[in-house]
């Protein structure tokens, strides 16, 4: 048996100082003989019995059953917490120090921790763990496909969903299978040559892709795929892919599609039939009635000149006929001009400009016709565009006593936008249904048609602005 000399007592008390335990000693007259900074600094009476200190800060039950212990089994450990106070719980180690020659009792020693830490650290751990549980329950309980792989994709988990969407039993074990497994080829393919080396270069990659189930039915699925990293060391452990089945929304997609086109189709068929009419109109006035009223003015100038001769005293009647038939001439000629088919081989902001010279030409306001980035569209779309900032024009001619109007054409959210805005005296109270408005709600009515959406508002104080957007197709 080694000996120990008064050099290992100075170690063993240079070691004991220095521990952040708590250490101490009592002789076997249960008198205090060491304690180490931490036992002093915790207000430890050296002068007091052992025990009557440790009544007096664990109460008798305590230390009772602490001294029950060592004089059964010579040990004791558990944890103490000082009561009437606000110290840390610590956790003890209490022992009976014997003589290893003799078995003479020599006293007993105590050993304490802070477990203020490790307990903190275990609620810690229980918060994760609930987590975690959390996180299981809801990968677990999600429609999506999810996996994860390691660094070299094979498969590390499959959820439950993700084994439905590609026929692989609950309890088939899929570890240590690939992606490849599960997609086609073209779906492989673009894996190989996209993905893999974005997720690689730059952490994630989000697309779509079509799954293969083992029946051999395809499941197109948008895909989500990252680096999972360390989250002290930042270093990556594994790849996670999440893919969704959008069968459902591809289906919807394509059923918007089937009826963009067919309302498209709708829309040409109704903008060629309204052209070939006023067309037809057109030459019909044009053949008759502005013909009839030449003729008519041309024979009110012959009679003007007999009754010159003969009765001066009309001249002043056949004068208003004249003006009037002037002035209905005119008026059809406009017509004329309206009902004209847009020429819209210069763009439309080149046939808005040819239309703003003709209409404001007689008049003392000034325009401007701005064309910014404009799309391309169907001729239909282009067509009702031309119509209703062409009404809007009017309305601001005829009824908003303008000084300016200016109209611009541009690309908006993936559509043609027009937008016509005078200085005018503004809207005021007038609504798309109100009596002897009826070029608001036809305007409103072509957008609706061709898809798009139609406002009309005052700016300001005075003035009005007049938006069209349509869809390109």
């Amino acid at each position: 048996m080694p000996a120990y000399d008064g050099h290992d007592v100075e170690l063993f008390r240079a070691l004991a100082d220095e521990s952040d335990d708590y250490v101490a000693i009592w002789d076997s007259e249960d008198r205090l003989v060491y304690g180490n900074p931490r036992v002093l600094g915790s207000g430890v009476d050296p002068c007091l019995d052992q025990w009557e200190f440790l009544v007096g800060r664990l109460g008798e039950d305590q230390v009772a059953a602490i001294r029950a212990s060592l004089e059964r089994s010579g040990r004791w450990s558990g944890e103490l917490t000082a009561r009437g106070t606000e110290h840390h719980p610590l956790h003890f180690d209490c022992f009976r120090i014997t003589h290893p020659a003799t078995g003479e009792h020599l006293g007993t020693g105590w050993i304490g921790e802070d477990v203020t830490k490790v307990r903190s650290v275990r609620a810690a751990l229980r918060t994760v763990s609930a987590d975690l549980k959390q996180f299981q329950a809801l990968v677990e309980a999600s429609p999506d496909f999810i996996a994860i792989s390691d660094l070299e994709g094979r498969i590390r988990y499959l959820n439950p969903a993700g084994r439905r969407m590609v026929g692989r039993a609950a309890d088939e074990d899929v570890a240590g299978t690939t992606m490849a497994a599960y997609l086609t080829p073209e779906g492989l393919a673009q894996a190989e040559r996209v993905e893999q080396p974005a997720v690689l270069s730059w952490g994630h990659w989000e697309g779509e892709s079509t799954l293969r189930a083992r029946s051999g039915a395809e499941v197109p699925v948008s895909v989500s795929s990252f680096v999972v990293k360390d989250v002290e060391t930042g270093e990556p452990f594994a790849l996670a892919t999440k893919q969704r089945n959008i069968t459902e929304r591809l289906a919807a997609e394509r059923a918007v599609r089937r009826l963009s086109d067919e309302r498209q189709a709708l829309l040409t068929r109704l903008v060629d039939a309204q052209d070939a009419e006023r067309s037809r109109i057109a030459a019909d006035v044009h053949d008759d009635s502005v013909q009839v009223l030449a003729a008519v003015d041309l024979r009110l100038g012959m009679l003007k000149r007999k009754l010159a001769e003969r009765a001066p005293d009309l001249l002043a009647e056949v004068e208003s006929l004249e003006a009037t038939v002037s002035s209905a001439t005119g008026r059809l000629r406009a017509l004329l001009f309206d009902l004209e088919p847009p020429d819209l081989a210069a763009g439309l902001g080149g046939a808005l400009e040819h239309a703003a010279e003709e209409m404001f030409a007689a008049t003392d306001i000034d325009w401007y016709v701005e064309s910014g980035d404009e799309p391309p569209a169907p001729q239909s779309t282009r067509a009702v565009a031309y119509r209703v900032a062409k009404e809007a024009m009017t309305n601001a001619r005829k009824h908003a006593n303008a000084h300016t109007v200016r109209i611009a054409v541009d690309g908006c959210d993936g559509g043609l936008q027009i937008r016509v805005v005078d200085d005018g005296i503004g809207l005021g109270t007038r609504q798309f249904t109100a009596p002897g408005h009826r070029g608001l709600r036809t305007m409103h009515d072509r957008a609706t048609l061709a898809g798009g959406t139609f406002s009309a508002r005052s700016s300001g104080p005075s003035g009005t602005t007049v938006e069209l957007w349509l869809p390109r197709t």
